[in-house]
């Protein structure tokens, strides 16, 4: 399904499938369908997720899930009704320097830990329209569209904390700035979060950011880790400085 008709000869030369403008063309032609992705802006998320869940499809819908706790409920209960699954797609929790982290942590390898640091600082002009093909539209700095950098960035971050801890956090404080991209979204978030045993955790996401930070800092008992580089490809500086069981200093790159 895509809006931009101009896109129709290109996408059905290139796949193979055939395509409509809208979701009510879509699922009123396309019967038995196993699964609906929704790729949209994330405004409409709701409206195209419980659609495509009414016509009996299974859901994968883009981060973020939707823009409001009542949008998800009803969501969930549309899946619920239906009888269909439902999915949030999370891609970050497959990123290279992620999966290392957590195995890192969970080796014990850095001892019990104490605070995490998880950053993304970036200037990127492109990140305005960045997701739609073919369009000039800046709808990640529009509030009718649900831009800004929490709802980009904030779903990645705080979905890796949470599957790092493995529990829910007992203290949450927040911060949004409007700095330079934009009157109507912030374009910079700071959140704190603090986990049973005074585990510090912070996650913040920027496109005001010219110089690079540690995507990751994590602080144990026995070690700590760094996680450096550039954010394109993907950050890929890694350090593990930890002490052995034999008390002997460690350096990993």
């Amino acid at each position: 399904c895509e809006k931009n008709v101009k896109r129709h000869t290109e996408i059905k030369e290139k796949y193979g499938v055939d395509v409509y403008s809208d979701i009510d063309s879509l699922l009123s032609s396309e019967k038995d369908l196993d699964f609906a992705v929704i790729v949209t802006t994330n405004e409409v998320h709701e409206e195209l997720t419980i659609k495509a869940l009414e016509s009996g499809a299974n859901v994968i819908v883009e981060k973020p899930m939707t823009l409001t706790y009542e949008s998800t409920k009803r969501m969930v209960a549309a899946a619920e009704k239906n009888k269909k699954h439902l999915f949030v797609h999370q891609s970050s929790r497959w990123d290279r320097e992620y999966l290392l982290i957590k195995e890192t942590i969970n080796s014990g390898k850095i001892g019990d830990i104490l605070a995490i640091q998880s950053k993304v600082m970036l200037c990127d002009e492109g990140w305005p329209s960045w997701g739609i093909d073919g369009m000039a539209n800046p709808w990640r700095i529009k509030a009718k569209y649900g831009g800004g950098m929490l709802l980009d960035w904030g779903p990645h971050l705080v979905d890796q904390m949470l599957q790092l801890m493995g529990e829910d956090p007992i203290g949450v404080y927040g911060v949004l700035q409007s700095g330079v991209w934009s009157s109507e979204v912030d374009d910079h978030f700071f959140a704190f979060l603090k986990f049973e045993g005074n585990i510090l955790c912070q996650i913040e996401a920027s496109n005001n950011g010219r110089i690079d930070m540690p995507r990751w800092y994590v602080i144990g008992t026995k070690g700590t880790i760094a996680v450096k580089g550039k954010a394109e490809p993907f950050w890929d500086e890694i350090e593990i400085n930890y002490i052995k069981d034999d008390g002997k200093k460690e350096i990993e790159k």
